[in-house]
Order: structure tokens, then C-alpha cells, then sequence
């Protein structure tokens, strides 16, 4: 299965392809590839809840949110 790529992940390529390494330096995407990433799993954990009439704490669903992430992104050291 081919991975998606994700907004921050076209972004950084982009940046690199102009050869503008200043921002990539101050730790820009690291940090928003970790919050796009936290996002996505909280995205995925309240659908799951919500279709559920008394569901669970948001660290029962966690592992599988962790488990959808790196389904459809894929692992990437560069990660958070």
C-alpha cells in the first residue's frame, strides 16, 4: 500500500527543492510534522468515540490511532 503524504511533508519538499534550508534549521517541521501528527490521531480517537454510545478513555484508542498513523503515513525517523 503506497503511503500518503502529508501537507507539512509536500511543504518541507518544496522548501528543500528552493533550497531554503533557514527555516528547516530552526526546527519548524519537526515541530509541526509532531502536532499534524497529534492532530491526526486525535481526529481518528474522536471519530472512533463517537460512534461508540459510551465509549472509552482516549488511551484505550490511542494504540490504534499510533497503529492508523503509521499505516497510512509510514514510518519516518524525521517524526515525532
Amino acid at each position: 500500500m503506497e503511503k500518503t503524504q502529508t501537507a507539512v511533508e509536500w511543504l518541507e519538499e518544496e522548501f528543500i527543492a528552493l533550497q531554503n534550508y533557514g527555516i528547516n534549521e530552526l526546527g519548524l517541521f519537526s515541530k509541526a510534522k509532531a502536532m499534524e501528527k497529534e492532530q491526526i490521531k486525535n481526529a481518528w480517537v474522536n471519530a472512533w468515540q463517537e460512534s461508540f454510545i459510551d465509549p472509552l478513555d482516549y488511551k484505550f484508542y490511542e494504540p490504534e490511532a499510533e497503529e492508523y498513523y503509521h499505516k497510512t503515513y509510514g514510518e519516518d525517523p524525521n517524526r515525532s
